[in-house]
């Protein structure tokens, strides 16, 4: 990872300013400004402004770059963003990171920070993906750690159930595979189905077997133990 600091001889141009497109002779990768407000001289609170900030974000994602913006939180409420609601309705997906009650919730500590409770890094308000979230404890002198949530429990469960189906059958299809976690886990359809969609390329791979109905034919991946 490169630092690209104002206190470099050459310091990085402002997304308002003629020199932008700098960004631009940079080789492909992922760009991260922190913050989205530091990164120019425009009134954060004006629609018009940063849809300029917006649209040249979006070129450097047209030739390439991943761009990841940070943006910060107002002090009345930790879930919302400063700045106009144009940088969430022109992002592909938001993440916010906010302390929650326990894994697996989305509710929010209202009061202060409390060090036996859990974070939750995740989508929120717009995501044009999948949508995902995972839980984390902070420790003051490690900094942040990933913990199981019940979702990563199914996957777990999926995998496990995937393995065994496929020891004594063959071409475990995306309906089988889906009725199985129904039955055993005791999921919906809908949950079961966004379930499969989440594990793939992580706990298992698929290929399109060619057909009446081109079904879906699923293997897991061998993990280590």
């Amino acid at each position: 990872m490169q630092l690209w600091h104002l206190t470099n001889e050459f310091p990085p141009p402002r997304l308002d300013s003629e020199k932008w497109e700098a960004y631009k002779m940079i080789e492909p990768g992922v760009l991260i400004f922190d913050s989205i407000r530091a990164s120019h001289h425009l009134d954060e609170n004006s629609s018009k402004d940063m849809t300029i900030i917006m649209s040249r974000l979006k070129e450097l994602r047209s030739v390439g770059h991943t761009v990841i913006g940070i943006l910060h939180t107002t002090k009345a409420d930790p879930r919302m963003h400063r700045g106009s609601g144009a940088l969430i309705d022109q992002s592909d997906h938001v993440l916010g990171l906010t302390q929650v009650k326990a894994i697996g919730s989305d509710e929010n500590v209202e009061d202060n920070f409390d060090e036996d409770l859990p974070f939750r890094l995740g989508h929120i308000q717009k995501t044009r993906f999948i949508p995902y979230k995972m839980y984390l404890r902070f420790d003051p002198g490690k900094g942040f750690s990933l913990t199981d949530s019940p979702e990563d429990g199914l996957l777990k469960a999926a995998y496990d159930l995937l393995v065994d189906y496929q020891r004594n059958n063959p071409d475990p299809t995306q309906r089988k595979f889906t009725e199985i976690i129904m039955g055993e886990t005791g999921v919906g359809r809908n949950r079961a189905l966004s379930l499969i969609k989440r594990g793939e390329n992580n706990f298992w791979t698929f290929f399109i077997k060619r057909g009446d109905k081109n079904q879906r034919i699923y293997s897991p991946i061998l993990r280590e133990k």
